[in-house]
C-alpha cells in the first residue's frame, strides 16, 4: 500500500513539473515568432486616431465595446496574418453589430466601415427627427461609422419611422442634420 502511494505521488508531482515546462516553452515560443519590426507599438499606441475619431459617450456600450477591441487587437497574432505590405482585412462582429477593418502592417487602422443594430439615438438627433416628425413614433435604429485615416469620419444614422400604416427611413448625421 505505501508502495502505490508512493507512486501515486510521483506521479502527480510529474505531471505538475512537465505542465509548467510545456507552458514555459509555449510562451517563449511565441515571443520568438514575433516580428521586432512589425510589434514596435501597442495596437492601443498606433490606434489612438481612430479612438478619438469615432468613440462617442453617449453611445452604447455594444458600439464603445466592439470599437476598442477594433482598436487593441493585434494583428500579429492572428494565424491569417503573413506579414505582408498590403493591408489586412478583418471582420468583427456581435449579435448587435459589425466592423469590416483594415490594418496595415504595423496594426495601425487604414479604415473601418461599421454597422450597429438597434442603438439609442443621441440627443441631437432624437430632437430633429421629432421635432420634424412630431406625430410620427420611433420604430428602428441603425448607426453607421465609416473611418478612414485620410479622411474624415462619416457616422449616420438610420431612423426608421411610423405613423399608422405609413413608414419612412430618414438619414440623419451625428450632429442631428437630415441627409
Amino acid at each position: 500500500m505505501k508502495t502505490l502511494l508512493f507512486l501515486f505521488a510521483v506521479s502527480v508531482i510529474t505531471n505538475f513539473g512537465f505542465s509548467q515546462n510545456l507552458n514555459t516553452e509555449r510562451m517563449a515560443l511565441n515571443a520568438d515568432n514575433m516580428s521586432v519590426s512589425t510589434a514596435k507599438s501597442s495596437p492601443i499606441t498606433l490606434n489612438k486616431e481612430y479612438l478619438d475619431n469615432v468613440l462617442d459617450n453617449s453611445m452604447a456600450i455594444h458600439v464603445s465595446t466592439l470599437e476598442k477591441q477594433v482598436s487593441q487587437f493585434n494583428i500579429i497574432s492572428d494565424s491569417k496574418y503573413k506579414g505582408e505590405s498590403k493591408p489586412f482585412k478583418t471582420i468583427f462582429k456581435t449579435n448587435k453589430g459589425s466592423i469590416a477593418v483594415s490594418y496595415d502592417r504595423t496594426g495601425k487602422i487604414i479604415n473601418t466601415i461599421e454597422k450597429y443594430a438597434s442603438v439609442k439615438l443621441p440627443d441631437a438627433v432624437r430632437d430633429t427627427v421629432f421635432k420634424t416628425y412630431s406625430e410620427w413614433v420611433l420604430l428602428n435604429v441603425d448607426y453607421y461609422v465609416y473611418y478612414n485615416t485620410n479622411k474624415k469620419v462619416k457616422k449616420m444614422y438610420l431612423v426608421k419611422i411610423g405613423k399608422g400604416k405609413l413608414k419612412k427611413k430618414i438619414k440623419v448625421n451625428s450632429n442631428g442634420d437630415i441627409l
